[in-house]
């Protein structure tokens, strides 16, 4: 095969097949010719249970050009901790494929989150150049306004709020992080709901009846010692909180429709 410059080159092509603990899978990525900045985030995941995993390895010999690693993962009945963020899942099943050149996704990721059925994607994005710049988790589910709050990342402020609420809502929660170190804030959490199913015992506009779907939107981004909360609760409520560690830094409330 010809390399980068149209010379020809020979190619090593290794494949080969495994078994074992998926948390020796995670440390063998780690060590991986994976992106760093995904080796970096697989490197904080736990995982305990077992998996099937089928590797291929391709190098073009002598041309200097990096390793190319696929590795497709499949586990059952497994739990997976995201440790950096209090979020744990169990009964995790389904299939988990890292590539050097395409980056991190997944197939028919289910498991269960707060007690409750929910469904992941895990994906990458690889920007103009091929290098990738964000890993993320998506998830589907339902959750309590306690679920919620026992995740100590929405801050005093969200808390509050869901501290007055009841009942039973789905979501669509979306988990980014920047492998660019430029970005301003690297971690990203969005969670989207129209909380039907949820009352909410507080004065207007924040009240709400479980039947009254409200659409509902919570950004949370983060970096060491700050955080910066965005969102809105229906078109009534629309928030931009920044905080310096969990000290409420600046922060503006808007009550009532917009013009």
């Amino acid at each position: 095969e010809r390399d980068a410059a149209g010379n020809m080159k020979n190619k090593l092509l290794v494949s080969g097949i495994a078994a074992g603990e998926t948390q020796d899978a995670l440390a063998f990525l780690g060590a991986s010719p994976l992106p760093s900045g995904l080796t970096e985030t697989v490197s904080s995941w736990e995982a305990n249970g077992d998996m099937d995993v089928a590797i291929d390895v391709e190098l073009l010999l002598g041309s200097g050009e990096a390793v190319d690693v696929r590795t497709d993962l499949r586990v059952e009945n497994n739990i997976l901790d995201f440790t950096e963020y209090g979020l744990q899942v169990d009964a995790l099943g389904g299939r988990v494929v890292f590539d050097t050149r395409s980056g991190l996704s997944s197939e028919g990721l289910e498991g269960s989150l707060f007690d409750k059925p929910v469904a992941l994607t895990l994906g990458s994005r690889i920007d103009s150049e091929g290098v990738l710049d964000r890993v993320s988790v998506s998830a589907q589910g339902t959750a309590t306004p306690q679920d919620i709050i026992q995740m100590a990342l929405t801050g005093v402020t969200v808390d509050a709020m869901l501290g007055q609420a009841e009942g039973l809502f789905d979501f669509d929660a979306a988990l980014t992080i920047a492998q660019n170190t430029d970005a301003e804030y690297p971690t990203q959490l969005t969670v989207i709901s129209q909380l039907e199913g949820m009352t909410l015992d507080a004065p207007a506009p924040f009240a709400k009846t479980a039947e009254e779907r409200r659409d509902f939107k919570l950004v949370m981004a983060f970096k060491p010692s700050a955080q910066w909360f965005t969102g809105n609760l229906g078109p009534e409520v629309e928030f931009d909180l920044r905080f310096a560690d969990d000290t409420l830094d600046q922060g503006l409330v808007f009550l009532g429709e917009s013009p």
